[in-house]
């Protein structure tokens, strides 16, 4: 093109009153002037086209990064409990909650909130890595879509719910599996990626960061699929229900099979128990490049994704290296490993198992609660250095069985992490040291129900709680004048006239500083305007409804955690524990390391 013209000698009506040698000079006039234009008004339009192509390419590629950047806050311009309406009375545990789901029912449409209707929720987690606080919930398939799976929709699938607390109105994104999942967590440096536990043994990993043209529509909700699924996989056949999971970064050197691909930055492993005591080992790592065309391989990899699971080992040997009574008189259970040692079989005497930590400063060793009793200690590689196993008391030494009930909950502390608590069931909590097999200090009766679940708090070092099956919380303290009782219980939910029975409970692991509550009426005394350390916990009800509390600051350590090192109450729990650790060696009969 030579720059815009008009051809005025094509038609010439004969009123114009123009003759031929008119209309030529005009013509040409035109051509002249087009001629002297710069030469860069000739490609003006095809410059145009270039412009607009490379704005939409830009916009498909970083509008996401753009609009997640404009929606995040930093930790100290968030509040987590600012959409908080409900507020506790002074003495309770908690100083405000707020609800995340509601039951049967979704009081605000196309938001995702409908999809989570009528379903149970199985499992809670904190992001670890998220600059404000995120929480993933796992849910099963709803009532409704039980009874009609055939129409394979999603309430007949179970899903998963990732919660903004800035924004609790509805979830930030939804994440469906074919799968019922029973536990969750999130990767423990990288905010993108949440894993599932699934009742058919297998596990489950989303990317969320995806683009959502990737997934599939529900109405006018995203609901995103597995970026990878262990299903597929026949070195899973086998494995039960899985009962808990456990992420744990990866030693410096060590990338398992995954070849030169994997991105060691985002490395990590996923340690997994299933109900009958089998612990599954993975390696989880992201890939530098994905295939649109999808892997004709690897069927576990959705097409487009860059996230792979591995698995690296598969351990049902661990434990004591001496024999334990069976339950009614069944196989004692025991197995010879290839370096010649006999080791228990948790699965072979049909042992079952409900949780599973790893141990804080020593990830290569971790802790099963079982039933009998017993908490097993076990090694992904190697053997575990002694004791191999945790009882309440020697029964050589007090003339019964140690037996006789199920360890439901384990917990590290996070303060003194060779110390750990675990919960008996019916009624009996028990403070252990890694190094001595028997038990510190023995809390009996805590409640007249079973203990669901025992969490060190977060935010005192000498503070942990018990959940019982009545929906009941104890708080304990070991500094108070009788360490064995709780210094406060509370009952949950019955809140606003509602009825639930809390199913489990989570404290937070992260202590972000956040603004608190202001301008709210009839607030707590602790509900101050001003900024400080906040740290939250969340219920789970069996009618579906997650409560996320502030924890009330009578439970917390008076200034903080910014120096709590040098408090009072951080050395003097120290040296409460020290004393129950040396008195427990002399007990044990083991010497002083």
């Amino acid at each position: 093109q030579e720059g815009e013209t008009r051809v005025v000698s094509a038609q010439c009506p004969e009123d114009l009153g123009l003759s031929r040698e008119v209309l030529e000079q005009a013509t040409t006039l035109h051509k002249k002037r087009n001629r002297q234009l710069p030469g860069w008004t000739s490609t003006a339009g095809a410059l145009q086209g270039d412009r607009n192509r490379r704005l939409t390419n830009f916009v498909k590629r970083y509008g996401p990064i753009m609009d997640a950047l404009l929606q995040e806050r930093t930790s100290n311009e968030v509040s987590l409990f600012s959409h908080m309406d409900n507020m506790a009375k002074s003495d309770s545990l908690s100083a405000c909650f707020v609800k995340l789901a509601a039951s049967g029912k979704a009081e605000v449409p196309n938001t995702g909130s409908e999809i989570l209707a009528e379903r149970r929720v199985t499992g809670v987690a904190y992001s670890p890595a998220a600059s404000v606080p995120h929480l993933l919930a796992s849910y099963t398939p709803s009532v409704s879509g039980v009874e009609n799976i055939r129409d394979h929709d999603v309430s007949g699938r179970g899903c998963l719910a990732v919660w903004d607390m800035s924004q609790p109105e509805s979830p930030k994104h939804i994440l469906t599996s074919e799968g019922c999942p029973t536990c969750c967590a999130w990767s423990p440096k990288k905010p993108h990626f949440a894993i599932a536990g699934m009742e058919e043994g297998g596990l489950c990993l989303w990317d969320v960061r995806e683009p959502a043209a990737n997934h599939p529509m529900e109405g006018k909700v995203v609901c995103r699929r597995p970026t990878y699924s262990t299903e597929f996989n026949p070195d899973t056949e086998g494995l039960a229900s899985i009962a808990s999971i456990a992420v744990t970064e990866v030693a410096e050197g060590s990338t398992g099979n995954l070849g030169e691909a994997a991105s060691s930055s985002t490395q990590f492993q996923l340690v997994a128990l299933d109900k009958w005591g089998t612990v599954s080992v993975w390696m989880v790592a992201e890939m530098s490049s994905s295939d649109l065309a999808g892997s004709d391989v690897d069927f576990g990899l959705r097409i487009g994704g860059r996230v792979k699971i591995l698995l690296t080992a598969k351990i049902s040997q661990y434990g004591p290296i001496h024999d334990i009574a069976p339950m009614n008189g069944g196989n004692s259970g025991m197995e010879t490993t290839p370096q010649g040692s006999t080791v228990l079989s948790a699965r072979k005497i049909g042992r079952q198992t409900y949780d599973l930590v790893v141990f804080p400063e020593q990830p290569n060793q971790f802790l099963v609660a079982a039933d009998q009793g017993v908490v097993l200690r076990g090694s992904r590689f190697g053997q575990p250095p002694p004791p191999r196993m945790y009882v309440l008391d020697d029964p050589l030494i007090s003339g019964k069985p140690s037996f006789a009930t199920a360890v439901t909950s384990v917990a590290f502390s996070p303060f003194f992490p060779k110390f750990f608590l675990a919960a008996y069931s019916p009624a009996v909590l028990a403070l252990y040291h890694e190094d001595v097999g028997l038990a510190l200090l023995t809390i009996p009766d805590v409640t007249s129900g079973d203990i669901v679940a025992v969490k060190w708090s977060p935010a005192k070092p000498s503070a942990f709680f018990a959940l019982d099956t009545k929906s009941t919380i104890y708080a304990y303290d070991l500094l108070s004048r009788n360490p064995t009782k709780p210094v406060h219980s509370e009952r949950f939910g019955s809140e606003n006239g509602q009825k639930g029975t809390v199913t489990s409970v989570e404290f937070s692991n992260s202590s972000p500083k956040v603004a608190t509550i202001a301008g709210k009426e009839n607030a707590a005394p602790e509900a101050e305007t001003s900024t400080k350390e906040q740290h939250s916990f969340v219920l789970m009800y069996d009618d579906g409804r997650v409560d996320v509390h502030m924890l009330n600051k009578n439970h917390t350590l008076p200034g903080g955690l910014s120096d709590f090192a040098n408090s009072s109450t951080y050395k003097e729990t120290e040296e409460f524990l020290n004393r129950f650790h040396v008195s427990g060696l002399a007990k044990a009969g083991e010497k002083k390391p």
